[in-house]
């Protein structure tokens, strides 16, 4: 009969922590790279689809909430400016 000895037996659990800590700390490092990489990914989708969005024809319901609050949507001097003179010239 083998008789373990109590010191070998808190060596292998202490040396099973560390393991189980390393590899969390594998894990961890792991999922920030692979977040990171889709926040990048996102942040290039979104940047993209901003600037396609500028070339999108608008619909007349939204002509129409421009009309009715322009202040949400453009700074009052530039709407003084620019598109209240020419509020009938605005086309979708």
């Amino acid at each position: 009969m083998i008789m373990w000895d109590p010191l070998k037996t808190a060596e292998v659990i202490q040396l099973l922590i560390l393991i189980t800590l390393v590899s969390t700390l594998g894990v961890a490092a792991r999922q920030l790279w692979k977040q990171s990489a889709i926040s990048k990914a996102q942040f290039i989708h979104d940047s993209f689809e901003m600037l396609m969005g500028t070339y999108q024809p608008i619909t007349q319901q939204e002509l129409e909430d421009f009309k009715l609050y322009p202040v949400e949507l453009v700074l009052p001097q530039i709407y003084e400016k620019r598109y209240k003179v020419y509020g009938t010239k605005c086309k979708y």
